[in-house]
Order: C-alpha cells, then sequence, then structure tokens
C-alpha cells in the first residue's frame, strides 16, 4: 500500500470514528454503517463502522477491505481498528491490524494507571499516556454533536485514533454550508463542510453529512488520486470491485503512436501539463 492511500485511509478512519451521537447529552446510539470506497471514481472496496454500547462501555470497531492493481497483480488487504472506552471518555483499549495477505499484524494497547501498555509481535512494553488535551472517539462525537448544534463553522478536535498509534490526531472542520448529496438512491438534505487531519497533512477532504451530523460522504483529493466514501447498504459495499490500476492517474498519454517505443534505448520527449 502506498504511503499516500494509507493516509486518506487513516484520514477517513479518524472522520468517522466520531461521527456524532444523534442526542446530545445521552448516551451515544450504536451504530452499524457501510461504506463503498472508490478510486478515481471505480470501486476498490468497503469501510464497515460500528459502535456498540454495553452497560458501562462503548466500543467502536472498524474493518476497512481494499483490491487494488500494481501492473497485472492485484493486492488485496484489510485494516481493522477498534476502541474501548467508558462513558465518561476514559480510555480501557483499542487495537489496530492489518492484514496484507503474507503478513499479518496486530497491536494492541491497554491504559493502565502506570500508562499504556502496549503489545506487539510478542513483545509488550509500557509507554507514558498521551501527553495533552485528546478525546475518546465517542467523546469526540458528542463534543462534535454539540458544536454543529451550537452552528460553530470552524472547530479543531484532538482525538485518539487506533490506526495513529498513541499519537493524537488533530482533526479541524470548517466552512459549513447547507447542502444535499445524493445516497442510496435519495437526495438527503444536510451540511457540507471541509475537514483536514494532522494524519495527512496538507490534505483537504470534502464531507457531506446529513441533519443530525453522521457522515454521507467524504472526498479527499490526494493530489495525484482521488478517494471517496459514500454511505452504502451491505450487500451494495460488498459486490465486486474493479480493481483499477493504482497509478493510473499518473499515466502519460501520448497524443500519437511512438513506433518502436519499447525498443527505442534513447528518446527525447515533450511533456506539457495544464
Amino acid at each position: 500500500m502506498t504511503r499516500t492511500l494509507r493516509a486518506a485511509l487513516a484520514a477517513f478512519a479518524v472522520l468517522t470514528i466520531f461521527a456524532p451521537a444523534l442526542a446530545i447529552g445521552a448516551p451515544p446510539p450504536p451504530l452499524d454503517r457501510w461504506f463503498t470506497l472508490q478510486l478515481d471514481g471505480a470501486r476498490i472496496g468497503w469501510m464497515h463502522e460500528q459502535r456498540t454500547v454495553d452497560g458501562d462501555e462503548i466500543t467502536t470497531p472498524s474493518t476497512t477491505r481494499m483490491t487494488i492493481k500494481r501492473g497485472e497483480l492485484a493486492l488485496s488487504f484489510t485494516i481493522g481498528s477498534s476502541f474501548r472506552e467508558t462513558r465518561a471518555g476514559e480510555p480501557i483499549e483499542f487495537r489496530a491490524s492489518q492484514d496484507m495477505g503474507v503478513a499479518k499484524q496486530t497491536t494492541v494497547f491497554t491504559f493502565t494507571e502506570d500508562g499504556v501498555t502496549q503489545t506487539a509481535n510478542g513483545r509488550t512494553q509500557t509507554l507514558p499516556r498521551p501527553a495533552g488535551d485528546w478525546m475518546t472517539p465517542a467523546r469526540a462525537a458528542a463534543y462534535t454533536a454539540e458544536r454543529i448544534a451550537a452552528g460553530d463553522d470552524d472547530f479543531t478536535i484532538s482525538v485518539l485514533s487506533p490506526l495513529a498509534g498513541l499519537e493524537p490526531v488533530s482533526v479541524r472542520r470548517y466552512q459549513f454550508e447547507p447542502a444535499n448529496v445524493e445516497v442510496l438512491g435519495k437526495t438527503v438534505p444536510g451540511l457540507r463542510c471541509v475537514s483536514t487531519t494532522s494524519e495527512a497533512p496538507g490534505v483537504e477532504s470534502v464531507e457531506f453529512l446529513d441533519e443530525s451530523g453522521e457522515v454521507l460522504r467524504t472526498t479527499a483529493n490526494m493530489g495525484a488520486m482521488e478517494i471517496t466514501m459514500l454511505l452504502a447498504t451491505e450487500e451494495l459495499a460488498k459486490m465486486p470491485v474493479e480493481a483499477p490500476e493504482l497509478m493510473r492517474s499518473l499515466f502519460i498519454a501520448p497524443n500519437r503512436n511512438i513506433i518502436g517505443a519499447r525498443r527505442t534505448r534513447r528518446a527525447e520527449y515533450r511533456l506539457t501539463v495544464a
């Protein structure tokens, strides 16, 4: 997986992991949402986001499955994460996993009175708690709902995300405006905003939220590629993908046939960009 693509996925995970709760001040409701993932308009996989509430504990698991191509080789991989916290917003444990087919890795962070215990590849070490004023996913969801309900059009949150480890991720949402978005075959009124995260510096994502603040669609322009996440049903999300060539957007298309292009040892070309 390229660093650019991984950064986009991490940014999407941060944005959806603390999607606002429906009722301000109330316990966050359970969630079970599916999204399709597109690369330059071609479907490449899906993302499954959940939130479960069991007694005093809130768990936020997420799974992303993608397939892309490099040349004739199709590459499939799965990224998973899960965050457990109390209703009061105290972290209990979170984990992140990657399954690249031949290489699998899971890292678990458990919060204790002495710090954070990290377990990975059979090794365990104790680390200090993250510094600064950060929030857990459910707490960040409640705060985001409060800011949107108050009409704030520019606010920033620092949140812990399993894919980022113990380094809090800063997320800014701004330029809110009313907008309609087509999702699941119907037009839904809601909000449009721009978001940025420290996980993908310099990359702006355009988000469409419904009237309660839940993410419906997110598009990130990574320069050489555009990645879109769109709310879907499980059946739609899991439909076979096209597995596009990852770097197709970087290919240069000549305006004429190049005779003997693959046999030529030396050549001179003139390139023009918009």
